[in-house]
C-alpha cells in the first residue's frame, strides 16, 4: 500500500446558497456544477457524506502505517487474544493507533502509536503504563461486536474504522486486498451499535456484489460506476477517491456525481 502523506483536517462546514427547484424553473443542463439546487437535507447528507469519507481514509491510513510499525517490532505469535486496533483522534495533537489484547478477562494495551499532530513522525510505545478508558473500552466492545457478527464477506481479511456518534458508534468494515492496482469497491458496510457498544442497532450495505475496480495506469483516467443501493454516493466512495487520488464519477438514480479531492459533486440530475 502507498504511503499517504496526511494533512491535518478540521471540518468546518462553510455555508452554501440554497435553492430548492420548482417544476416552473428551468432544468440545468448536463455536466453543471447543481450545488445550488440542493436541498437543506441533500445539504447535510452530501457534508456527513464528505466528512465520513474523510475521517475513514485518515483512520485507515494511520492504522497501516502503526500496523506496519509494530509488526517490525513484535513477532505476531506472540499475541494473545487480540482485541484489533482503535484509531484516537479525539485528542488532536497526537493522534494515536492502539493495539489491544485480553489478559486474565481485562482488556489491555498491546501497543501505542503516537503520531504528531500532522499525522507524521510516528512513536511506537510498547506496553505502556496506563489504564483502558471507558470509551476506548466502548469503541473495542463495539468493533468486536461487529466482527463477530460477520457471516461473509468480499476477501478472507478485512479492514475496520470506528467513528462516534452522538449516541453510539459507526463501524465500518472495509473489504481488504493484497492485489496490486485493485480496488475493493465492493463489500463495504456500515454498523451502528449502542453507546456501550453490544449491541448492533442497524447495519448498512454500500453494495450488492464483491465489485472491484482496476487502476487505470493512466492517473489522469477517472474511474467510473453505477451505485444502486442510494441516491447519493457512499462515503467509502470519498474513501477511495482520497486513498488513489483518481477522480470518481458515480451514477445513481439521482444523476452523475463527480468526486474529486473527497468532495462531491452533482454534475447530471436524471
Amino acid at each position: 500500500m502507498k504511503h499517504v502523506v496526511l494533512v491535518l483536517c478540521i471540518f468546518i462546514i462553510s455555508c452554501k446558497t440554497t435553492n430548492v427547484q420548482n417544476n416552473s424553473e428551468p432544468k440545468p443542463e448536463a455536466g453543471v456544477d447543481l450545488t445550488m439546487f440542493y436541498t437543506p437535507q441533500e445539504l447535510t447528507k452530501i457534508e456527513f457524506i464528505e466528512s465520513t469519507g474523510r475521517l475513514i481514509w485518515i483512520k485507515d491510513s494511520l492504522a497501516w502505517q502503526a500496523t506496519d510499525i509494530l509488526l517490525e517490532a513484535i513477532d505476531p505469535a506472540q499475541l494473545k487474544n487480540s482485541k484489533g486496533w482503535v484509531v484516537h483522534l479525539n485528542k488532536p495533537e497526537s493522534p494515536t493507533v492502539t493495539f489491544y489484547q485480553e489478559l486474565n478477562q481485562k482488556l489491555d494495551v498491546i501497543a501505542d502509536v503516537v503520531f504528531d499532530k500532522n499525522f507524521q513522525n510516528p512513536n511506537l510505545i510498547l506496553a505502556p503504563e496506563r489504564t483502558v478508558t471507558k470509551r476506548e473500552y466502548n469503541m473495542v466492545t463495539a468493533l468486536n461486536t461487529v466482527r463477530s457478527s460477520l457471516k461473509t464477506a468480499c476477501s478472507p481479511t478485512v479492514n475496520s474504522v470506528v467513528l462516534p456518534m452522538e449516541n453510539g458508534w459507526q463501524v465500518y468494515i472495509l473489504t481488504a486486498t493484497k492485489e496490486p492496482g485493485v480496488i475493493p469497491i465492493g463489500g463495504h458496510k456500515q454498523y451502528i451499535t449502542s453507546p456501550d457498544g453490544k449491541t448492533i442497532l442497524s447495519e448498512e450495505a454500500y453494495s450488492k456484489s464483491c465489485i472491484k475496480l482496476q487502476e487505470p495506469k493512466d492517473p489522469t483516467i477517472a474511474m467510473g460506476l453505477t451505485h444502486i443501493v442510494d441516491d447519493f454516493p457512499a462515503p467509502t466512495h470519498v474513501f477511495h477517491n482520497l486513498q488513489t487520488g483518481f477522480i470518481f464519477y458515480i451514477k445513481t438514480e439521482k444523476g452523475i456525481w463527480k468526486i474529486v479531492e473527497g468532495e462531491i459533486t452533482l454534475l447530471q440530475d436524471t
